[in-house]
């Protein structure tokens, strides 16, 4: 490991060294990306950036090359190849099919170097070609992920740090070769973080892209016996930012009959920052991503397969969830968004909003179904779910599980509910969709002569895991609108100090995290007991009689009154302290008054 962190220290400061020296000659020579309609940046930026990464590369993979394979060393030079693609084009602009067909030269000569999934002999043919298609969609997959600053360099360094914990032990040079993809990545960070005064180019992405989607598949090499889930999870996982990132892209061009090829700005990271997050926010919110998925890898290569399987269900519901709120974000403003293209479909259920909404809850319920109920056979069995008899009994009361708790949660009205407005108040109604749908799978069983197939505790088991996944699915939608995803405050907001903690308060205060105008340092109230805690993340600083330092070691502009019911006594402090300090003080009211008509 010692050996591994010198590489990766030696691209990183081989990185920090040349990337400067980089950008001077490309702003002299003119390599420059200048402001467009579908592009992010807003300023000419210096591109070549992909230059010092891949000489820094170089640097730190230098002592580790007397003990490269044939293989090892056709991976560097066909993502060489691919960085001067990726240069020409910065410069050129090469037509589309033009780098397709370069990218699939390229692949076929990695793929016919060895570099394959590892499916079983029978499907050498499709190993051959999903690992063909493979190379060739992570190419463009970083490619299209570098559209803001930090984003594409960020995410090759969390995939290719994993990449080491996963190969040190079993494929020490392919190790070292991530090593000092992710050092070079890290040192390049330093200029390309926002504000970013040097863009990678394609040259960069393009090289990254080839080389992290060979380097995953280079260290097992087909035909080594691996289960099927970890020959096809890992890659997946490893790179799962840029997966989900290609994946809604293509999907929302396509439905908007745009060219998967245009540039746009309606990728993942734009989506995040049209909902309200800053441009940093939303690459750091893209790295938990990255991260996650690395640390999955590690789960299914490391643990038992029947522990990996366990904790795959959770994050695929994650980002699931996650793909379908930021894919009905408005991002084209000369067409229509994928909610209005539906609404025009001839098919009834799918053309009105209401049904198809209930149709994409039944949707994400069924998939819950059957990941609860895995996890619940999984936790009962273990090691031994594979086997046949425990297989079968699962794969027999599936779909009578299934049809039961999607019956339950009919009747029981778990559909009338609005997922964005799910409390605690839900839970009973949770609780009991539940219930009912284990009585209804009981019976089922019992009455068809299936029920002893199941073994003792897994209906159990799986009320419990269904329950859990019912509540997250819905407060996570909350939980992105109320806490992740709330507006955050505009560079001139007004800097607001807030009065009252009580459930008056709750409402007011909701309304004000919506408002970008606004910036909530905190809030103040009479009970001593809540200093320090947080009311819907905002923190409790102090009482009334600490209001004049507030204001004058925070700087506010606004203190606004959110309980009507405050102490008479501390809202006159808090007046007469905001009168010598000349604040404004406004008063949030919630009260019904008779409509008067026009």
């Amino acid at each position: 490991m010692a050996r591994i962190l010198v590489v990766a220290l030696g691209a990183w400061l081989g990185a920090l060294a040349l990337t400067p020296l980089v950008r001077r000659w490309a702003v002299h020579h003119n390599y420059v990306c200048h402001p467009r309609a579908d592009r992010w940046s807003t300023r000419p930026v210096a591109l070549l950036g992909g230059v010092g990464i891949v000489a820094a590369f170089l640097v730190g993979a230098l002592p580790a090359l007397p003990e490269l394979s044939s293989r090892e060393l056709a991976l560097i030079g066909l993502s060489l190849v691919m960085f001067v693609v990726g240069v020409i084009d910065d410069r050129l602009h090469l037509k589309p099919h033009t780098k397709l067909l370069a990218q699939l030269i390229a692949a076929v000569g990695l793929v016919e170097s060895g570099f394959r999934f590892g499916l079983p002999d029978s499907w050498y043919l499709a190993d051959k070609a999903l690992s063909l298609l493979w190379v060739v969609g992570i190419s463009n997959a970083l490619n299209l992920l570098d559209n803001m600053d930090g984003l594409c360099a960020g995410i090759a360094a969390i995939a290719a740090g994993f990449l080491v914990l996963l190969e040190y032990q079993t494929h020490y040079s392919a190790a070292l070769l991530a090593a000092a993809v992710a050092g070079a990545c890290l040192g390049y960070l330093r200029y390309n973080q926002h504000p970013a005064s040097i863009f990678m180019g394609d040259g960069g992405s393009l090289f990254l892209g080839f080389f992290l989607g060979g380097a995953v598949l280079l260290g097992p090499g087909p035909g080594t016996g691996r289960s099927l889930l970890s020959v096809l999870a890992l890659p997946a996982l490893l790179l799962l930012a840029p997966l989900l990132d290609t994946m809604l892209v293509t999907i929302a061009r396509k439905w908007a009959r745009r060219p998967i090829s245009q540039g746009g700005r309606d990728h993942t990271s734009h989506r995040l920052v049209a909902i309200g997050l800053s441009e940093p926010q939303a690459v750091r919110l893209l790295y938990v991503l990255g991260t996650a998925g690395g640390l999955s890898a590690l789960a299914v290569s490391w643990l038992d397969w029947y522990v990996s399987t366990l904790l795959l269900p959770l994050l695929l519901f994650g980002v699931g969830l996650l793909g379908c709120y930021l894919g009905r974000v408005r991002v084209y403003d000369d067409g229509a968004s994928l909610s209005d293209l539906l609404d025009s479909t001839p098919l009834p259920l799918i053309a009105q909003h209401r049904y198809r909404r209930r149709l994409v809850e039944v949707l994400i319920d069924t998939a819950a179904i059957v990941a609860a109920f895995y996890i619940a056979n999984a936790l009962r069995y273990e090691d031994s779910l594979a086997l046949l008899p425990h297989w079968t009994a699962f794969l027999t009361a599936l779909p009578v599980v299934i049809v039961a708790h999607l019956v339950a949660y009919f009747v029981v009205g778990v559909y009338r509910g609005m997922w964005r407005y799910t409390s605690v108040s839900d839970l009973p109604r949770f609780a009991c969709a539940v219930a009912l749908g284990l009585l209804l799978t009981i019976a089922w069983l019992a009455l068809t002569g299936r029920l002893e197939l199941l073994g003792e505790g897994v209906l159990g088991i799986n009320a419990m895991a269904q329950l859990g996944f019912l509540a997250s699915t819905r407060v996570s939608v909350k939980l992105l609108r109320d806490h992740i995803l709330a507006a955050r405050p505009g560079g001139d907001a007004q800097r607001v100090l807030l009065v009252g903690i009580g459930e008056e308060a709750e409402i007011g205060l909701r309304c004000l995290r919506r408002d970008r105008a606004l910036y909530l340092l905190g809030a103040v109230c009479e009970d001593t007991a809540a200093i320090g805690l947080r009311l819907l993340d905002t923190p409790v600083l102090g009482t009334s009689a600490d209001v004049d330092d507030l204001l004058r070691s925070l700087g506010v502009q606004q203190v606004v009154l959110l309980d009507t019911n405050y102490p008479a006594d501390g809202w006159r402090q808090i007046q007469e302290a905001c009168a010598v300090h000349s604040v404004q003080t406004r008063v949030v009211k919630v009260q019904i008054e008779p409509a008067v008509a026009n």
